[in-house]
């Protein structure tokens, strides 16, 4: 079976190696970046299931490795960890939820804590979401995941040009199609998006469109 793989950034050596510990001790693969942008880096190469990233790091912040991440791999699993909150400073973890962080921990890191948040954003193994659609339907169901899938790429293409009219479009096609051939989930998640690019809410729309993608993942579609 193929192993989860785990990108860690942190620019403490000693952390670095604490989550390694941890995270083999649980069969996870890990790869390891020692700053911000090396971790940005080794991202877009590796495609890694879950992101750990520190909050306070020199360079790029742990905010600014979210933000960056998120926008390149928008349905990438992030958790931010931090020492606490430093003396008349923002709370960063709440800021790292605010850009796209899945889950956060506060140092010391507990391993049960870690190996929980971590379980809690892969997908659960075999879990399949049924969806029952009209046979008659068979035929054209291929070319409306096709469909699907091309508009999800053009509502993140848009997202980077602050296009929200053009996402607002989008989500509300979504809403308008996906019950039609039996999908709710779709309606559901596309009618967040149109509210959502209406507020010119790009955070939530991303976290959307994830949820979408991992929906289409996991179904399986039974045609009765």
């Amino acid at each position: 079976m193929k192993k989860n793989k785990i990108l860690i950034i942190d620019d403490d050596k000693n952390i670095r190696l604490l989550l390694d510990k941890y995270l083999s001790s649980a069969n996870y693969e890990t790869v390891e970046a020692s700053s911000g942008k090396e971790g940005i880096d080794l991202a877009l190469e590796i495609k890694p299931d879950v992101v750990i990233t520190d909050i306070v790091m020199p360079g790029k912040s742990g905010v600014e490795v979210i933000e960056r991440i998120k926008r390149i791999c928008s349905d990438a699993k992030v958790i931010a960890i931090s020492g606490g909150q430093a003396e008349n400073k923002p709370d960063m973890l709440r800021m790292a939820k605010i850009m796209g962080a899945s889950k956060t921990l506060y140092k010391p890191i507990v391993k049960e804590e870690l190996l929980e948040a971590v379980k809690a954003l892969l997908p659960a193994e075999n879990k399949k979401i049924i969806v029952h659609v009209d046979p008659d339907l068979e035929d054209i169901v291929p070319d409306f995941l096709e469909n699907m899938a091309e508009d999800l790429r053009s509502i993140l293409e848009a997202l980077d040009k602050n296009d929200f009219e053009t996402t607002r479009v989008l989500g509300h096609s979504m809403k308008g199609s996906g019950g039609g051939y039996g999908f709710d989930a779709v309606t559901e998640m596309g009618r967040d998006i149109e509210n959502a690019a209406g507020a010119g809410d790009a955070k939530t729309v991303r976290n959307k469109v994830s949820e979408i993608k991992d929906y289409l993942q996991r179904v399986e579609i039974i045609f009765e």
